[in-house]
């Protein structure tokens, strides 16, 4: 059973003492779930939602412990830049961590793409997609920061299909030098990079 299996159904509860209302169920992967969180403070001309990854916490001392705080440590490094999802705080309690981040309604890469988010032969919108990844990776790396993850899974899509943002944080590392191998997604790998060795 992975990780995520122990996050419950959140839907219809709130958290952030009462501020943020769970709504909808939006993804799952292997390190957390996410669901949208209506913003119960927002005024009454505009409602305002958020993203908001739920990880079971690990236990303290253990591998998976100092990955998840790494996690959330190059996360909140990185926010600060215009093609990283923003993460706005973090809450916790005994069972998960809660990370609060900007909703971008136009969902993953990967689905935008599939839902024919860009037309066939449309070279120009193509490469402003490129672009802004390309950048934002390299704005990351000035930071010292290594994603290790880049798939259009973790590439998230502005409402209009404009601007792309880099998110999950979960397999990054400031180590710029490392002898683990197997680390990312397998199907997003080179060749050279497959391995059984644990990323870490």
């Amino acid at each position: 059973m992975t990780k995520t299996r122990t996050v419950p159904n959140l839907i219809g509860q709130t958290i952030d003492s009462g501020r943020l209302a769970i709504t909808q169920l939006l993804g799952a992967g292997s390190n957390g779930v996410v669901f949208l969180a209506e913003d119960t403070a927002s005024p009454s001309t505009h409602t305002y939602y958020y993203a908001v990854k739920v990880m079971p916490k690990a236990l303290y001392g253990t591998r998976r412990f100092e990955n998840q705080r790494q996690e959330i440590q190059n996360h909140m490094a990185a926010s600060c830049l215009p093609g990283v999802v923003t993460l706005h705080r973090v809450i916790e309690d005994y069972r998960f961590y809660y990370m609060v981040m900007d909703y971008h309604p136009g969902g993953d890469l990967f689905h935008f793409l599939s839902r024919g988010g860009v037309a066939r032969g449309d070279n120009a919108h193509i490469k402003r997609i490129m672009v802004q990844i390309v950048e934002a990776v390299q704005d990351i790396h000035r930071k010292g920061i290594f994603h290790r993850d880049i798939k259009p899974e973790n590439i998230l899509v502005s409402s209009d299909g404009t601007r792309v943002f880099l998110s999950d944080f979960g397999l990054s590392t400031t180590q710029k030098i490392s002898v683990a191998f197997g680390c990312g997604s397998r199907y997003y790998m080179s060749p050279g990079t497959l391995g059984d060795t644990y990323c870490g």
